[in-house]
């Protein structure tokens, strides 16, 4: 891996220090894309600050919709998606019908046997569970490009149909406005980017403008989880509900039991909750049902009010978990394997029969990150070869597929991820094929395809220190990647002292502790998936790292380790 140190406008720093921030924080933001003078408006974390619901596109009219249903005691229903976002966001809407003494059924799609969104199969297989039509339906996390499948709804007899959903309209044509209301940050004019969590939760808030039944509160540990998991940029309405949504004041409003036995099976500090705790922790257990499983299970635990119930499907979703990075794992050193020996200058493309199609994502992340490289990678199910791949900073992997989409009978995503159903003809041509594809649009976009990591600056040892670390939690996090992400600091030219490895099921990690000189720095550092033992205790090298987001005055962070990115040799 190549690292660059990011460039640093020197004038911003100068004008973020007079605004009276943290040496080191101006600096920081300084090679961020944030203005001075919106410093404090982008950085706020003030729960009063988020938007009037009403701003965001139809909330008004769902919330008047959902309210005219509770008074006539209306049968309600959901369809979610199987990942966190869709499945957090069928939790709240369901927890919310609770609320108001509501029966609700909530549907959750397979990812193997109905495939993503509001399809044909999905439909089918709703209205076999449901037998009748409910009066209100709810569609979250899918359900904006869908207008024919919604007329199929309403002519089943679904009397009003609230989409909730986040992404961008495909065509024009198939936006579903003959849906009773559609929320969508897309076709709002004053709303940023939102995941379908973070659109429930202004959803529940328009519905606590116009009646007191209900405390949006308890709605926003959710809406934290969904935002993080589904990588939303944290500034603006997103910043305010992943600041205050991990807090102990936020968690301990949740109703349902489920949440906290989830939190206790996977967080040893559970009156702290972090970004990464749920990126690495909880959003994966979430996740891991959909991928390998059912959905439901994950619904079940997020609903479930009995705390000895609750624990019993933490422990499921748990194992469920450990088999899916078992999985995930096997995956994962084949595909860099296959990867490594292609000796690919451009794109890679590696495909297996056994290959889970629910894991092919984050196994393409991992290609992405040994070889530098925009990567696919495909596995089989029901006769059908179907995959995902991931991209590096700044390279459009849509583009590139649209230059040889010949090869695909579907295809779909953004610049930097993908989903692909290839034709069985061209599996054996398609690395040829992807990898000419990626040349050609290196060539026209003027790029090497390089891929290199950035560091802010370097430290000395002495100042990894607590007061840094409050520093930046106070005045940074929570971090986003595109706006404000996540210090990274080198330290230069130091010593490993001791290294203690573990490995666990589908994960490996090294603790050590360095040194420069005499000086002994008196906390210690993770690293996972080491490429590096004892061999190199007593060498000197370069480490990268960040701060822990976990931090208080009476423990201080001696007991959290930091996390290191990089150890190279100098």
């Amino acid at each position: 891996m190549v690292w660059k140190q990011k460039d640093l406008d020197k004038e911003k720093e100068k004008e973020f220090l007079k605004f009276g921030k943290h040496k080191l924080t101006s600096r920081i933001l300084a090679q961020t894309r944030i203005d001075p003078d919106k410093a404090d408006f982008l950085l706020s974390t003030d729960y009063k600050d988020l938007n009037d619901p009403f701003l965001l596109n139809d909330v008004e009219l769902a919330a008047k919709t959902f309210i005219r249903h509770a008074k006539n005691k209306s049968r309600v229903a959901i369809i979610g998606d199987y990942d966190c976002d869709g499945i957090v966001s069928t939790t709240m809407l369901y927890e919310l019908c609770r609320d108001f003494n509501l029966k609700c059924v909530p549907f959750l799609p397979s990812r193997l046997e109905h495939g993503y969104g509001l399809n044909k199969n999905t439909i089918a297989s709703f209205k076999e569970k449901l037998k009748t039509a409910p009066d209100l339906l709810f569609v979250t996390d899918c359900g904006t490009s869908n207008k024919d499948e919604i007329e199929e709804l309403k002519d089943f007899g679904v009397k009003d149909v609230i989409i909730i959903d986040h992404h961008l309209p495909a065509d024009e044509e198939k936006v579903s406005r003959n849906a009773t209301a559609l929320v969508s940050w897309h076709l709002s004019d004053n709303f940023n980017e939102m995941c379908a969590c973070g659109e429930v939760f202004q959803f529940i808030r328009g519905v606590r403008k116009l009646t007191n039944h209900v405390n949006p509160v308890e709605y926003l540990s959710y809406a934290a989880i969904g935002t993080i998991a589904d990588s939303q940029p944290i500034f603006g309405d997103n910043r305010l509900i992943v600041k205050n949504g991990l807090t102990k004041y936020a968690f301990d409003h949740v109703s349902a039991s489920g949440l906290n036995s989830l939190i206790k099976s996977k967080i040893k500090y559970s009156e702290t909750i972090t970004q990464t705790d749920i990126e690495y922790r909880i959003a994966p257990m979430v996740n891991a049902a959909g991928r390998i499983a059912s959905p439901d299970i994950a619904l079940r635990l997020l609903t479930e009010y009995d705390p000895l119930i609750a624990d019993e499907l933490a422990d499921k979703v748990l194992k469920l978990n450990i088999k899916r990075k078992s999985e995930q794992t096997r995956m994962e050193y084949e595909a860099v394997s296959k990867a490594r020996e292609l000796n690919s200058e451009n794109g890679i493309f590696v495909y297996g029969k056994d290959y889970h199609i629910g894991i092919v994502g984050i196994v393409a992340a991992r290609v992405v990150e040994e070889t530098g490289k925009p990567s696919l990678v495909i596995g089989y199910h029901n006769g059908v070869w179907k995959g995902s791949g991931r991209s590096i900073e700044g390279v459009n992997l849509k583009e590139i597929l649209d230059s040889c989409s010949f090869m695909f009978d579907k295809y779909g995503g953004h610049a930097a991820a993908v989903g692909v159903t290839i034709k069985e003809e061209y599996l054996e041509k398609a690395q040829g094929i992807f990898d000419d594809a990626c040349s050609r649009y290196f060539k026209m976009n003027d790029s090497s395809g390089l891929n290199f990591s950035t560091f802010n600056t370097q430290l000395n040892v002495k100042a990894v220190n607590d007061e840094i670390a409050s520093v930046l939690i106070n005045e940074l996090s929570p971090y986003c990647k595109s706006n404000n992400p996540e210090p990274v600091f080198k330290l230069s030219n130091v010593r490993i002292n001791s290294i203690d490895t573990r490995e666990g099921d589908g994960w490996n990690l090294a603790n050590f502790s360095i040194y420069k000189g005499e000086y002994i720095v008196p906390y210690k550092f993770t690293i996972f998936s080491p490429n590096f033992g004892n061999e190199i205790i007593d060498e000197p090298v370069n480490v990268y790292f960040t701060f822990p987001q976990r931090w208080d005055n009476s423990k201080r962070f001696q007991e959290f380790s930091l996390t290191a990115v990089q150890v190279e040799k100098t």
